[in-house]
């Protein structure tokens, strides 16, 4: 026996149901500005070590495995600390291990922001080859991310790493500014080694 199947409405149904999404104002926090003062670090060891320009002043969090956070002052959010909650900050991760292209790298990335538990009303705003900026509401505050993956010159082409600055809107035009300006500078671990080289002397 066959037959043709389509929805049944339901009589008065209370599920799903949609939680109304809340949104707090911003935290009265200064606005992210553009031209921060750099300075040098190295991340990671060995082949997939990455040498990259990182805010002066800022406090850095190791937060997994090849992942780090850097916090303006007074540094990464706690219970005992809030006053960055909510507000803006930077994140670098190593991801050549997982030799995945840069455009399958992005799709694996909106993907997990789309899913993510305590994710709502994710929306991308924009897409380039190796870049998407996209806005979303968490912990009730509507969130801003700019986020970037970069190749090596050992693998163009497979994303080596992911460089993502997250704010308030607010900090839009310092967040654009301080990601160019972070990925401009970074150099894989080939690089770095052949910037580190002192330049040969002239001969006499």
């Amino acid at each position: 026996v066959a037959a043709d199947l389509s929805p049944v409405p339901a009589s008065g149904p209370a599920y799903p149901r949609d939680k109304p999404v809340v949104v707090e104002p911003d935290p009265d926090f200064p606005a992210l500005t553009r031209n921060i003062p750099l300075k040098r670090t190295k991340l990671g060891d060995g082949p997939f070590a990455l040498s990259v320009d990182v805010p002066v002043g800022w406090q850095r969090s190791l937060k997994s495995y090849g992942e780090w956070g850097w916090y303006p002052p007074p540094g990464v959010p706690t219970s005992t600390n809030p006053a960055t909650y909510n507000t803006y900050f930077m994140r670098i991760k190593l991801v050549g291990n997982a030799h995945q292209s840069i455009s399958a790298a992005l799709d694996a990335r909106i993907r997990a922001l789309e899913k993510a538990t305590g994710v709502a009303n994710f929306h991308v705003e924009a897409r380039s080859a190796d870049t998407f900026q996209a806005t979303y509401v968490s912990d009730s505050h509507l969130r801003l991310t700019i986020e970037r993956f970069i190749d090596s010159e050992r693998e163009p082409g497979v994303a080596y790493a992911t460089i993502a600055v997250v704010g308030r809107e607010v900090d839009r035009d310092g967040m654009t500014n301080l990601l160019e300006n972070v990925t401009d500078s970074a150099l894989d671990a080939a690089a770095a080694a052949a910037a580190d080289q002192p330049s040969a002397s002239p001969s006499s």
